[in-house]
């Protein structure tokens, strides 16, 4: 879409990689937080192993990387 003109789109640094015609990247202002909000939508009911790993594989990063004190977390 962004490509289209239809957009904007906030991106991690990597997509610089991709080369992507008709697309400028601009980084953020160095006082912006660099942390963002991640969300997971999946069927309640769904039993695909491929989604258990992935959501184990969420829990263990959110163990390993706790959330900075004075961010808020809204479950």
């Amino acid at each position: 879409m962004v490509s289209g003109g239809f957009g904007s789109s906030l991106v991690p640094e990597s997509v610089l990689n991709l080369n992507l015609p008709d697309v400028v990247f601009r980084p953020l202002a160095p006082d912006i937080a660099s942390t963002v909000d991640l969300h997971c939508v999946y069927r309640k009911d769904e039993k695909s192993p491929l989604l258990a790993a992935l959501l184990a594989c969420i829990q263990d990063f959110k163990r390993q990387h706790p959330i900075p004190s004075g961010y808020q977390h809204i479950p």
